[in-house]
């Protein structure tokens, strides 16, 4: 047995996740696939034995998706797909609002004002937001690297309702909380990612843009770029960017989880830990409702969710990692793919530590660093790319230069552009940032690293 293949099982053994399934590539190719475990835990009434994990089940890539998105945007860029844009102007206002006048300054739109804060609950039942119209002007930069001002929504106001008490929640800014989550009167938003809908798209912004980096929800934003600049809908947009140009098809990786069930293809559930919480081994299977438009043209008013995109297996998956990690000319220019894998801002947007605050110790996990870093200061920004970039050495021992990122059924992967190596694993455990599997992301990576060397 491999060490990877022990790796995994030894950690199915010790509870820390029901089922993994993990890949090492390099330049030249796959260097270890494995999986271990189940993907449906035995006990539900849909599958009494449960299921076992394999290469060829079907993760959800979550947020691990944002990539392609950036991709897809920075490809339309790069071969003059959009008439009138090029990657010279990713700094250009004007332009993104002729594409998306939402972010205008007195638009009138909320991705054009600030929120402060809340006043009493008013006739309509909400809670009076506190608003003042932006002044800076958000760009194309801004979006693609989570510096636009806006904070993420809270997935506990969706999950804390379905599944607790065995669910915990997440969220990044105080005041999205008490926007989906208030502490009297009514929401003033729907999580778009169970609606659909553009206009859930429309949040207020906490700050101005280019002050802070914070986990934002951007993406579904340049995925209303792709689609408005080129007039084609994300799945076209996903076939001939990427897809198409890489050999593949919507029967291994899709936007679509009905594309992936129409091929047969075997899909893995979703769990959280049992009653023992951190303490327990046992898992429970959950359902995890996501918005999804069986469609390539959503209906009126409705998009595909850019933020979390991707239905494929791992050793898929990072088939298309493994062409970013080689800078493949099909997907974007050495120009592009060089663009995508600097710090954007040369340093000069601030980043958040910690990187994740909870407003609820009691329901959530924080994360102080994605990465940690050998760096006394922050050694890492957010790239074009949508990624973690490590600007100095990381602890588990990936150089600077390297970028990750994760999905929210804790799957984690990085690219090692230096070294010429990189990894995805993958569970369907829920919630993010689990601290068992971020404790494992980190002793995976350190042995990547170590049977590398050993080469």
């Amino acid at each position: 047995m491999s060490v990877y293949q022990q790796f995994i099982e030894d950690k199915v053994k010790q509870g820390v996740a029901p089922g993994f399934v993990g890949t090492v590539f390099d330049r030249n190719g796959v260097v270890w696939s494995g999986a271990a475990g189940h993907h449906t835990v035995p006990g539900s009434e849909a599958a009494p034995e449960g299921k076992k994990m394999s290469t060829e089940t079907v993760h959800w890539m979550a947020s691990a998706s944002k990539i392609s998105i950036s991709i897809i945007v920075l490809a339309l860029l790069d071969k003059g797909l959009v008439s009138g844009w090029s990657l010279d102007d990713l700094d250009n206002h004007e332009k993104l609002i002729k594409v998306l006048p939402e972010f205008k300054v007195g638009s009138g739109s909320l991705v054009s004002k600030i929120i402060e804060g809340y006043g009493p609950v008013g006739a309509d039942g909400k809670r009076e937001m506190k608003l003042r119209d932006a002044k800076s002007e958000v760009t194309l930069r801004h979006l693609l690297t989570h510096s636009a001002g806006m904070a993420y929504y809270t997935w506990g106001a969706f999950m804390l309702i379905v599944f607790a008490p065995c669910m915990t929640t997440k969220w990044n800014h105080p005041h999205m909380v008490e926007y989906y989550q208030p502490s009297e009167g009514e929401a003033h938003g729907i999580l778009a990612f169970v609606s659909g809908r553009i206009a859930d798209f429309e949040v207020p912004r906490v700050r101005e843009a280019g002050e802070e980096h914070c986990y934002q929800p951007v993406t579904d934003w340049l995925g209303q770029f792709a689609t408005r600049a080129s007039g084609k809908n994300l799945p076209t947009l996903f076939r001939e960017l990427i897809l198409t140009p890489l050999g593949l098809t919507e029967s291994e990786m899709a936007i679509q989880n009905s594309k992936i069930i129409k091929a047969g293809k075997d899909i893995s559930g979703f769990h959280v830990r049992g009653p023992g919480g951190d303490q327990g081994p046992d898992f429970i299977n959950i359902p995890l409702p996501v918005y999804q438009c069986a469609t390539d043209d959503p209906p009126e008013g409705q998009a595909h969710f850019a933020s979390a995109a991707i239905y494929t297996t791992v050793p898929t998956y990072s088939n298309f990692l493994r062409a970013c990690l080689n800078h493949d000319s099909k997907l974007l220019s050495e120009k592009a793919w060089k663009l995508g894998e600097e710090d954007p801002w040369n340093g000069k947007v601030a980043m958040p530590y910690p990187y994740y605050k909870t407003g609820r110790p009691d329901l959530t996990y924080d994360i102080d660093e994605f990465a940690p870093s050998t760096a006394t200061g922050k050694g890492y920004c957010v790239s074009l790319l949508q990624q973690n970039l490590a600007t100095a050495p990381t602890k588990s021992g990936r150089p600077a230069g390297s970028y990750a990122w994760a999905g929210l059924g804790n799957s984690y992967y990085f690219v090692d552009p230096i070294t010429g190596i990189g990894s995805l694993i993958s569970t369907q455990v829920l919630p993010f940032a689990d601290p068992k599997l971020m404790q494992l992301k980190d002793e995976w990576e350190q042995l990547v690293y170590q049977q590398q060397a050993k080469k």
